[in-house]
């Protein structure tokens, strides 16, 4: 998706996916490449598209491997990336990608 959008991450890239309640998860691109551990976004479950099964819920950020799920994002309707500058620093720039 990072790539459709013409974002190249760097090991500083970080994405927030923000759920149609506000719940908001952070993963970074680095956990893909230095861990292994794919970032999804999901538009399926079984088969089936989100917009089919009841309630309607939407794309849903999936990351594998996290074993409890507290970074598991359902219902997202928005994806912010953002990037810091240098380690430590409080400069971050962001880039929204709402539908």
């Amino acid at each position: 998706m990072l790539h459709a959008a013409r974002i190249r991450p760097t090991l500083n890239t970080w994405v927030a996916g923000v759920g149609s309640d506000d719940y908001v998860a952070i993963v970074t691109p680095a956990e893909a490449w230095v861990g292994g551990r794919p970032l999804l976004i999901s538009l399926a479950e079984d088969g089936l598209p989100f917009a089919t099964t009841p309630p309607p819920e939407g794309p849903r950020l999936v990351t594998d491997g996290d074993v409890k799920g507290g970074r598991y994002d359902s219902g997202m309707d928005d994806l912010v990336v953002g990037d810091i500058r240098a380690p430590g620093s409080a400069v971050v720039v962001v880039t929204r990608a709402s539908p």
